[in-house]
């Protein structure tokens, strides 16, 4: 049904050429640095108490997202609704927010986050308003024993708890339960504690707590909750250089009636990461963090028969080099292997790499900054069947797929690629001008039917511009 080899070897080809421009782009701007670079002052903020400062921000901006719906080319639609075909929108957004942070000797306190209406023209179904807010307090932070407590609220358009978008982000505007062309918002909700031990002048720091996450989704069959449990040591050989082990265990609950294999199992998991590492200072321009560790799972009995077990048991790491050529232009180069729980296949592993270059120029009290990053890898999902049980009202998901098992499961595989160039002017300390653009490429091997006749591709090509200003006293 489809021909996958002339348009995967040109997809490859696509993103090799992407990555191509965007490292020469950067290593030959690095060439034309300036001389002196000078830090932009902080916001003055209100003053609190005798330490604490609080600071108000008004985030504006206008912009043109060439594909607003997130709809491939390879899709086949034949209802010539605006929904089911690529179309291009203006949008403008507006975001107020605040930071409050009040440090003392015996209680740090922090309050931050912000609310953001985006409305496009003339699709005013799409207009979202987003919110974030985070709550944080430490006690005894120069003790040898302290803690700290924190909640983080989020409203967002798509998935926050996995690692890169699998389903609803990639299908921005459909997923299960939600009609075509609506906006996939979810509630998101993570409240912690932490403990912190420093024996021997805080050369050797110990990190162990407890979190709890839950989403709520617009189809309640993907709502969830996850218990979160982490152990973490880190020993400072050197003034700005440690050894560090680390180690992450969650427990992830789905609904009971959200189904992805044929037997009717859910995705419920119980991921472990464990790390060693090493990060530092190692000299006065080179920045390095690396770690390498291992994946496992002890949920059983998750797939049906025919179905690999996705238990994530695999080598899992990253590697993070920063070289500082000023005091404020660098440039960073990474490259990450890991995994995160996934609700269309039980997991998604992820392979990127990415390159990030930012300098600051021009005069000191009116100073510009260039920002440019990339990033670009593979997302595997394992296997999939082509029919999903959902649940509920929702029923079942079809999909089809250029690679189909003789099992009836589809190896889904991504390709992706993202860029971003920033170029902002600070004429005031506590005023930002400037322009953002950006640009996101999928290419994957699978789609989801929507009836008989129409079928949506997971991949996707979209540009967005836009013009930004934002003011933080």
């Amino acid at each position: 049904m489809f021909d996958s080899c002339s348009s995967g070897t040109t997809s490859n080809q696509m993103v090799r050429q992407f990555i191509y421009t965007f490292a020469v782009l950067c290593c030959g701007v690095s060439l034309l640095l300036p001389s002196a670079a000078w830090a932009i002052p902080a916001p003055k903020g209100v003053k609190v108490g005798s330490k604490g400062k609080f600071h108000p921000r008004l985030y504006f901006n206008v912009g043109y997202d060439s594909n607003v719906f997130t709809r491939s080319n390879q899709s086949d639609i034949r209802d010539n609704s605006p929904e089911g075909n690529i179309v291009g929108a203006p949008y403008l957004s507006i975001r107020p927010g605040l930071e409050l942070d009040i440090p003392t000797d015996s209680v740090n306190f922090y309050l931050g986050g912000y609310a953001n209406y985006t409305h496009f023209f003339p699709f005013t179904n799409l207009n979202t308003v987003t919110a974030k807010a985070d709550l944080r307090l430490r006690v005894l932070p120069r003790s040898v024993f302290s803690f700290e407590v924190y909640n983080n609220f989020s409203r967002n358009t798509g998935d926050a708890t996995t690692a890169q978008d699998t389903f609803a982000q990639t299908l921005f505007y459909y997923a299960p339960g939600t009609q075509t062309g609506s906006v996939f918002i979810t509630h998101n909700n993570k409240a912690g504690v932490n403990f912190f031990v420093k024996p021997g002048g805080g050369s050797l720091l110990f990190d162990f707590g407890y979190d709890f996450t839950f989403g709520i989704y617009p189809n309640s069959n993907l709502d969830h909750h996850i218990h979160g449990f982490h152990f973490n040591v880190n020993w400072k050989f050197f003034p700005r250089t440690a050894f560090t082990f680390e180690s992450d265990f969650r427990i992830v609950n789905y609904a009971p009636n959200f189904n992805t294999s044929i037997d009717g199992s859910n995705v419920d998991s119980m991921p472990l990461k464990l790390y060693v590492g090493l990060t530092g200072q190692l000299t006065e321009r080179i920045i390095l963090r690396a770690r390498i560790g291992s994946g496992y799972t002890f949920a059983a009995d998750r797939t049906a028969d025919g179905l690999p077990n996705d238990n994530y048991t695999m080598v899992i790491g990253d590697i993070d080099f920063t070289y500082q050529f000023l005091l404020t232009t660098y440039i960073r180069l990474g490259f990450t292997h890991n995994f995160d729980q996934s609700q269309f296949s039980n997991f998604v592993h992820e392979t990127l790499g990415y390159i990030e270059f930012r300098t600051q120029f021009g005069p000191p009290v009116r100073p510009f900054q260039l920002g440019i990053k990339a990033s670009g890898g593979y997302l595997g999902f394992g296997k999939i069947p082509v029919t999903v049980n959902v649940g509920g009202e929702s029923g079942s998901v079809r999909f089809n797929s250029r690679d189909i098992n003789d099992d009836d499961t589809i190896n889904r595989g991504d390709l992706v690629v993202r860029g971003q160039v920033d170029f902002d002017w600070y004429p005031y300390p506590f005023w930002m001008i400037g322009i953002t653009g950006r640009v996101a490429f999928r290419n994957s091997n699978t789609f989801v039917v929507v009836d008989n006749n129409n079928q949506l591709g997971f991949g996707f090509l979209k540009f967005d511009v836009m013009f930004k200003t934002e003011v933080a006293y």
